[in-house]
């Protein structure tokens, strides 16, 4: 666990959006003096004494935010106010540790997103070598367009599932939405961009229908949903990645038919689950080889372990997806 640093009481200016914004911090007094700004309603601490590093930009409108923000050393925030807004970010490097005053914690790291709703009792850290971009939207607004798509109480919103895999096309869509959004405040340095309230219906429309949620009650596995579906599915390829998969096995785990589950994930996620294994077993392999000491017969060792037998199969496996044979990742961890 990370040292971190006392926090330091600071005279602050109350909090106010700004229509655009870029920070650069590198000190640990230009930490104390965004945290005593009024730009965030965060409090900023180093993750390790005497090392910070944080940098973030974006643009801010009356009830949608979208920003950057990357850190080589990692950081500590707490809120000091309350803001009742809805965040969703998507980490590209490095991972995110949130905690809240009960004690839970939720990891995000590459390939999930998290959704969260501000709370003054809450606490995150970001590890070293840390990016991401992230949204923010006022829970009235959300909360409007979801009775106006939905029905259902005026003010209320689903129970949505804090953590989102990437995988999922539509989730991946919007991540891909905030990108684009992104780019175009940095081009024109304008917040034109996101204050058109098509842009802002487009963007809270897509994520309402894209974010999964969770179960209200325990129904029967019959009454799950499609995400649902693919969610059991994905949970299940993982906790058996190095076991013998057999799409009935998956299938039975998320309670449809063999024929149903190849369906949903073509229609889903844009693949088959053969090819999501597969991939998964890949991916395992790559990591394993980039820590691996150089050796003759380790990558059939690591290979096999994984699951590939025919290593003629394999390796051109590999090259398809990593761009380069398994035995030049070997010489690249050790150039």
């Amino acid at each position: 666990m990370a040292t971190m640093s006392p926090a330091k009481e600071v005279k602050r200016a109350p909090y106010e959006k700004s229509p655009l914004f870029f920070r650069r911090v590198e000190t640990l007094r230009q930490a104390e003096e965004l945290s005593a700004s009024g730009l965030t309603p965060l409090e900023f601490r180093p993750r390790v004494a005497g090392a910070f590093d944080l940098a973030f930009d974006g643009g801010q409108s009356g009830h949608f935010s979208i920003w950057t923000t990357r850190s080589l050393s990692g950081f500590v925030t707490t809120p000091f106010t309350n803001v009742d807004v809805v965040s969703i970010r998507f980490v590209s490097s490095g991972r995110l540790l949130r905690r809240d005053g009960s004690g839970d914690e939720v990891l995000a790291q590459p390939g999930l997103g998290l959704l969260q709703s501000f709370s003054p009792v809450r606490m995150e850290e970001m590890s070293e070598n840390f990016a991401a971009i992230a949204a923010t939207v006022d829970r009235r607004t959300l909360a409007a367009h979801y009775n106006a798509l939905e029905g259902g109480e005026p003010g209320s919103l689903p129970d949505f599932a804090a953590i989102a895999d990437t995988r999922i096309p539509g989730v991946r869509a919007f991540m891909r939405s905030l990108l684009l959004i992104h780019e175009r405040i940095r081009a024109d340095r304008s917040p034109d961009g996101i204050e058109v309230p098509l842009l802002h219906e487009i963007m809270l429309y897509q994520f309402l229908g894209a974010w999964p949620r969770n179960l209200v009650k325990e129904p029967g596995r019959s009454d799950l949903p499609q995400s649902r579906r693919i969610r059991l599915a994905l949970d299940f390829i993982e906790a058996n990645i190095a076991g013998r998969l057999k799409l009935a096995d998956v299938a039975q785990a998320c309670d449809v038919s063999v024929r149903t589950l190849q369906m949903l994930f073509k229609r889903e996620m844009g693949t088959s689950v053969v090819q999501v294994i597969i991939d998964g077993r890949l991916d395992r392999v790559h990591a394993d080889l980039l820590r691996a000491a150089n050796s003759p017969t380790f990558v059939n060792q690591i290979a096999r372990r994984w699951g590939f037998q025919y290593m003629g199969d394999f390796s051109r496996r590999y090259r398809a997806r990593f761009g380069c044979t398994p035995s030049e990742t070997l010489r690249t961890r050790h150039h």
